[in-house]
């Protein structure tokens, strides 16, 4: 990791990111819902890191990584595939990663929840449990896994 990010940057960002939506998984996971309070914490976490690092730059790609990744996921969340809590760790990823990567973890994330929209739905169109309701998962894990694809392998180059 600190090819990408530096010596020490890299490591408090990628770890802060990596508690917190590891964090976020289980409980949404348990729960169906993310407490504001996990939620505000990344997204301070991320903003002094990023501070810390860069300075008045780091707090302005802070920033506008937030409202990069807010409007993204707004336009989900309008739509009502995304719920509050959603909008907001995806709002708190942004803080954390800058302004490009929203746009990555966006877009891998939509693959994973297919993947997983379909394998539910295949499942349970194959054993005839309630093939008519639609299939809801938490969006937590799948955003933990799509930032985890966009770190892998970004779509926009840093």
């Amino acid at each position: 990791m600190e090819a990408l990010f530096g010596p020490d940057f890299g490591n408090y960002r990628v770890i802060a990111l990596a508690i917190g939506l590891a964090a976020a998984s289980v409980i949404d996971i348990e729960r169906r819902s993310i407490p504001n309070y996990l939620t505000g914490t990344l997204f301070t976490v991320g903003i002094c890191v990023n501070a810390d690092h860069d300075g008045l730059t780091g707090l302005y790609g802070s920033a506008l990584g937030t409202v990069v990744a807010l409007a993204i996921a707004s336009l989900f969340y309008r739509h009502r595939w995304l719920g509050g809590g959603d909008v907001k760790l995806f709002a708190a990823i942004g803080a954390v990663t800058g302004p490009l990567e929203p746009f990555s973890i966006a877009v891998y994330s939509l693959a994973v929840s297919s993947a997983v929209t379909i394998v539910i739905g295949s499942y349970r169109r194959a054993n005839g449990v309630l093939p008519g309701l639609p299939v809801t998962i938490p969006m937590a894990p799948v955003f933990a896994c799509g930032t985890l694809l966009a770190y892998l392998g970004p779509l926009i180059p840093r």
